[in-house]
C-alpha cells in the first residue's frame, strides 16, 4: 500500500471520527504515526491519539477506562494478540466508495484484562556460562510482576510450545503493565542463549512508542516470534527478556525489593530439537 492509499485511509478515518466521536481513549493502528492528513482533517482528536502497530503490539487502556480502536487494513491486529482479548469487540467496518474495507472499529468498555498463562517466578542472574544445576548459586528467583526501571512491569507470558526445531519459530506473547510515561522510547528483546551465552535465536521490537502512552496504568501485549537459528545444535537453551533504549543500547534495570539487581530476566528454558 503506497502513501496515496494511506492518505485516503486517513481521510476516511477523519470522516468517521467526525461522524462517530470516539468513546473514551482513541487508539489507531498504523505503521505511520502522526500522519499529517489526520492532523489537518481531525485536529480535535489528533493530539489524543494513541498511535501503535497492532501487528506486533496491542495496548489496552487503564482499568475501568473505555476506548475506541481503529485498525487500518494494512495494520490489522496480530491474531495471537487479538484472541487473548475477547472483550475487545469489533463494532464496525468502514468501507470506501467502492465497497472495499478501509479499517475496522473495535470498542473496549473496560472489560476483563487478559491474564498470561505463565506467571511462574523468573530468574535474575549475571551468569555468562550456564552450568547445569547452578553449582555456584548464581540464579535468584524473582516473583512476578517484575519492575523494569520504574517504567513498566513484566506480568507474565504465553508461549506456543516448550520446544522448537532448529530454524523453527517459538511464538511468545509478553504481558506488560505500563507504570509511567518515560522520556525515552524503549524496545523489548527476547533471546535464546546457549550454555556459553551465545545468541541462537532472537527477536527485538516494540511498536507502541512511549510518546503515545498514557501517564500510567495501560496494559501492553507484545508478540515475539523468536526464530531458533537454522543449524542450532539440539539441547536446552535459556530464554532471556529485557527492555532497552535502542539508540544507546542501555538496558532498564530489574528491581527486586526496591533495589536494582540485573538488566534481564530468565524465563523457563526452551528445548531445541
Amino acid at each position: 500500500r503506497n502513501d496515496d492509499d494511506r492518505r485516503v485511509a486517513m481521510v476516511y478515518a477523519a470522516d468517521y471520527l467526525q461522524r462517530e466521536p470516539a468513546t473514551g481513549e482513541l487508539y489507531l493502528s498504523t505503521a505511520y504515526a502522526r500522519h499529517p492528513t489526520l492532523a489537518f482533517l481531525a485536529p480535535e482528536q489528533y493530539d489524543g491519539i494513541h498511535w501503535f502497530d497492532a501487528s506486533q503490539s496491542l495496548p489496552l487502556p487503564p482499568p475501568s477506562t473505555e476506548a475506541t480502536y481503529l485498525f487500518l487494513l494494512e495494520n490489522m491486529p496480530q491474531p495471537h494478540l487479538l484472541e487473548r482479548v475477547p472483550d475487545l469487540r469489533r463494532v464496525d467496518t468502514e468501507m470506501d466508495r467502492f465497497g472495499r474495507p478501509v479499517f475496522e472499529v473495535y470498542r473496549w468498555t473496560g472489560g476483563r484484562l487478559p491474564a498470561p498463562h505463565d506467571t511462574t517466578p523468573a530468574i535474575w542472574s549475571f551468569e555468562v556460562r550456564f552450568e547445569p544445576g547452578d553449582p555456584q548459586g548464581l540464579r535468584h528467583e524473582i516473583a512476578l510482576p517484575v519492575d523494569f526501571g520504574h517504567v513498566l512491569e513484566f506480568v507474565g507470558h504465553d508461549r506456543s510450545a516448550s520446544a522448537v526445531e532448529a530454524g523453527g519459530v517459538l511464538e511468545l506473547t509478553l504481558y506488560w503493565r505500563l507504570t509511567t510515561k518515560p522520556e525515552h522510547n524503549y524496545s523489548m528483546f527476547a533471546h535464546l542463549l546457549d550454555a556459553e551465552s551465545q545468541v541462537v535465536g532472537e527477536y527485538d521490537d516494540n511498536r507502541y512508542a512511549a510518546d503515545f502512552w498514557s501517564d500510567g496504568g495501560e496494559t501492553l501485549l507484545s508478540y515475539f516470534p523468536v526464530q531458533a537459528r537454522p543449524g542450532a545444535p539440539p539441547g536446552e537453551v535459556r530464554l532471556e527478556i529485557g527492555v532497552y533504549h535502542q539508540p544507546t543500547g542501555q538496558r532498564l534495570q530489574v528491581y527486586q525489593n526496591g533495589q536494582p539487581v540485573a538488566d534481564r530476566l530468565l524465563l523457563q528454558p526452551v528445548e531445541i530439537r
